[in-house]
């Protein structure tokens, strides 16, 4: 597991803003582009930094449950360059990218990864599977800048309940300790609190810390796959997590 700094900034900085970005499905008949372009100024007009959570790219191949055929823009270089153009004015505040599912369809047929080809295109890092960030902000009443970690990985739950998705996303916390588990795949915009009690060896002192969920929603309309499965409609779009930076404290807005 890779572990890199996003974010290190000095004392004058008292806040930041994460977005996750996850399941545009690009190509896809139902990808709702509007929507993905009101996130992505939202977060320029705040300064928040984009985290790419997988399945950017719809990538439907003739070996996937996605229908060729039904692909509004083909996979492959076509997507990919679709794609660039919409991220290209905002990819200095786009931290990386984890792959998803429908990426990994090109990495398991032909050993490529389409999303890696756009990072690269983009100039920022490609993290594979999951990636641990690290977020350095503000100053503390001690002088010491405020420091977040942040889990990424796109997911694998099947469940099609709420509950089902929030307790797929709580799996992510029994991975590695962190502050902030961004999660994708379910399409659900979700976030809850959670926490646990960590041992402070140097002080004989057991403290409690709070852990954040996140699941970024999804930028598809409910065409095709969705209506054979019976899936319900869901919200379109992407929560903010706002970071502290004079106090840990985490807040997020769906």
């Amino acid at each position: 597991m890779e572990f890199y700094r996003a974010l290190d900034e000095g004392s004058h900085v008292d806040e930041a803003f994460i977005i996750p970005i996850g399941d545009t499905h690009i190509g896809d008949a139902g990808f709702n582009l509007k929507e993905l372009k009101k996130t992505l100024d939202k977060g320029s007009q705040i300064g928040g930094l984009f985290v790419f959570t997988g399945d950017i790219l719809n990538n439907g191949l003739k070996s996937s449950v996605s229908d060729t055929y039904d692909e509004v823009i083909p996979p492959g270089d076509p997507q990919i360059d679709f794609a660039y153009e919409i991220f290209k004015p905002y990819k200095n505040l786009i931290v990386g990218a984890v792959s998803g599912n429908h990426e990994y369809r090109s990495k398991k047929d032909a050993n490529m990864n389409p999303l890696r080809q756009l990072c690269h295109m983009l100039d920022i890092p490609f993290f594979g599977d999951e990636v641990l960030l690290q977020f350095r902000l503000g100053l503390k009443p001690n002088k010491k800048p405020v420091t977040y970690t942040a889990y990424v990985s796109h997911g694998c739950s099947n469940g099609r309940t709420v509950g089902a998705k929030a307790n797929g996303l709580a799996r992510m916390t029994n991975i590695v300790m962190a502050d902030i588990y961004f999660g994708a795949h379910t399409h659900q915009i979700l976030a809850y609190p959670l926490s646990i009690f960590v041992p402070d060896q140097h002080n004989l002192n057991v403290i409690e810390v709070e852990q954040w969920c996140v699941s970024n929603g999804g930028y598809l309309g409910r065409t095709g796959y969705p209506i054979r499965k019976n899936m319900r409609p869901v919200r379109i779009g992407s929560p903010t997590v706002r970071l502290d930076g004079r106090e840990r404290r985490v807040e997020v807005t769906l």
